[in-house]
């Protein structure tokens, strides 16, 4: 099966809650989906690409807390999220 996709992960519809913190403040966004590789929220003004922050994600199983790098945003499509260490996962 051919595919154009070029994503390494699949990409999955979430919209929960994840908690961003930057500096002593966490902010509260809804999150448009999730995959190992990261995740994306609607867009704010506040983030910059290649600014490391943290993270927080509250699943039924427990918490996940990591570090993730902002690697895209446009006002249409939200701003992209990538963790950093996607070794996690595999």
């Amino acid at each position: 099966m051919e595919t154009t996709e070029k994503r390494r992960f699949l990409r999955f519809i979430n919209e929960s809650d994840i908690k961003i913190k930057i500096g002593d403040n966490t902010f509260v966004y809804a999150m448009q989906d999730l995959s190992a590789g990261g995740f994306r929220i609607d867009y704010v003004e506040g983030f910059t690409v290649g600014q490391i922050v943290d993270v927080v994600i509250d699943f039924e199983c427990g918490q996940f807390v990591t570090q993730t790098k902002v690697i895209w945003q446009d006002k249409e499509n939200g701003i992209g999220f990538e963790f950093v260490d996607t070794e996690l996962f595999s």
